[in-house]
């Protein structure tokens, strides 16, 4: 038997970066896994070319310098939080 627990996402914040390139906006979020919550700051929203925006999960650099994502979310919970930004910023466009 597979024990779940009720997840939630939840938009905090987003705030916009001008002049800082393709990254327009910078996000705060918290995941409520069964009670347990995980604040996820600094995630990134990019303007891709043609006007595309991707919304990323949170970043560090590891001991060589490489970019590498600071949280592995599954997909259901990225997907929820994608929708979230998105409708954030239409609502605020």
């Amino acid at each position: 038997m597979t024990d779940t627990r009720p997840v939630e996402v939840t938009l905090i914040q987003v705030d916009r970066t001008p002049g800082r390139g393709s990254l327009v906006a910078l996000a705060v979020a918290e995941i409520d896994v069964g009670g347990i919550v995980f604040r996820l700051q600094a995630v990134p929203i990019r303007c891709e070319r043609g006007g595309r925006l991707t919304i990323g999960e949170p970043c560090t650099r590891d001991p060589s310098g490489a970019w590498v994502p600071a949280v592995c979310l599954p997909p259901e919970v990225f997907g929820a939080l994608t929708d979230l930004v998105r409708a954030e910023l239409r609502e605020a466009a």
